[in-house]
């Protein structure tokens, strides 16, 4: 988890990785950002917890669109998979607001 705790920050984004119970230890061990994100988790839980929490509703929506589209992309050609997964997302949307006009 430290690896990819500094590869999200390598990213130029912070990480907010689920942080099991007995964490008792920050040490980096060649990661700092695993450092100041357990730091982080320990000193501002309930923002921490927030953040952590945005994270999982947002692979759940994830997990959503690929079960209604499948994982796969028909596409071989990288800007032709770029428009397939757009219109994914338009369809997804158009979808969502029939959903919701029919409430």
């Amino acid at each position: 988890m430290r690896k990819n705790a500094q590869l999200v920050s390598d990213s130029g984004s912070r990480p907010y990785i689920k942080l099991k119970k007995d964490t008792a230890s920050a040490l980096s061990k060649g990661c700092p950002a695993w450092n100041r994100m357990v730091h982080d988790a320990w000193e501002n839980k309930d923002e921490y917890e927030v953040h952590y929490h945005r994270r999982s509703v947002i692979e759940g929506i994830f997990s959503a669109y690929k079960h209604r589209f499948g994982r796969i992309v028909a596409s071989q050609i990288r800007h032709n998979q770029n428009v397939e997964v757009l219109f994914r997302v338009v369809a997804w949307n158009i979808l969502a607001c029939a959903y919701h006009s029919m409430k």
